[in-house]
């Protein structure tokens, strides 16, 4: 019985290691890729699921306009085989060309392409000549997300059928955030919002509203141009303002407090995408 009983013992550890390396290897066989934001690997991963392993190079809580990349990760990306990138981001703009000369077999693909991007009125140095938030449009998501697909079809062309499946399920889900938010707003007689930085510019844009920036090409207001927007904020009788944590929200506080108007404060830069995007409109739509 003993013997018989070390037998199965045995046969369980056999199955178990077998199993463990199996893991191991699915894991080794991962493609890894990076991305500058957190909502773009939000959408790489509902594409690629357990495929793709995804790195950020811009943490939560730090500005892709500013960002530096750490010694670690200029070191690490020699792991990815490509770079999915925004498209006109700060980050991007200041070290794309830096990162593939220290790693020139990476391939590197614009996610934005295709898509109708908006001027931006800036002079900062961070910023090109067009609007970077693309990705808080959900039009422009199922473009982004298009363009994901395809590269990962390129690099990674066993598992085409599978990123070309996942793709279409998202898309459903991209179409109904796009419904909700249109049903959500559709009533909305105020149609104008403050926000510190122009993150919500192709939302603006998608669903007919008016965005007023507290940042003037990327410095804090002066005196006089702070009065301006306390008088546009009473004058449009906005009553939504938005702050984002990467940024200085000193002079949100001030406007609020003149205008007797509540602060919100988002998270555009969010993993979960939908659910940011969602909250940002429940946000406008109520009040």
């Amino acid at each position: 019985m003993k013997h018989f009983a070390l037998n199965i013992f045995v046969v369980l550890l056999m199955v178990s290691s077998v199993a463990l390396v199996g893991c191991g290897n699915a894991k080794l066989d991962r493609i890894n890729v990076t991305v500058t934001i957190e909502p773009m690997r939000y959408f790489v991963e509902q594409i690629a699921d357990s495929l793709v392993s995804v790195e950020v190079m811009v943490p939560q809580g730090s500005s892709p306009e500013t960002y530096e990349p750490t010694p670690q990760q200029m070191v690490s990306l020699s792991d990815s085989k490509a770079y999915l990138q925004t498209g006109g981001l700060g980050f991007e703009l200041s070290w794309m060309d830096k990162l593939v000369q220290n790693v020139p077999s990476i391939k590197v693909y614009d996610t934005s392409k295709g898509i109708d991007l908006i001027a931006s009125h800036s002079s900062d140095k961070h910023h090109g000549s067009t609007d970077p938030h693309i990705w808080t449009s959900p039009r422009n998501v199922k473009v982004i997300a298009e363009n994901i697909c395809n590269a990962l079809v390129e690099i990674d062309s066993i598992h085409a059928d599978e990123y070309r499946r996942n793709l279409d399920r998202f898309i459903v889900r991209i179409e109904n955030v796009d419904r909700q938010i249109h049903a959500s707003l559709k009533d909305k007689t105020s149609r104008s919002f403050l926000i510190y930085h122009p993150t919500l510019t192709y939302y603006a844009h998608d669903y007919g509203l008016m965005q007023y920036v507290v940042e003037i090409d990327g410095k804090e207001p002066s005196p006089q141009q702070l009065r301006s927007l306390i008088d546009v904020c009473r004058n449009e009788k906005i009553s939504t303002i938005f702050l984002q944590e990467e940024f200085n929200t000193r002079n949100i506080g001030l406007i609020s407090r003149e205008t007797k108007t509540k602060p919100h404060r988002i998270n555009p830069l969010a993993y979960d995408w939908e659910k940011e995007m969602l909250n940002i409109t429940n946000i406008l739509a109520n009040e």
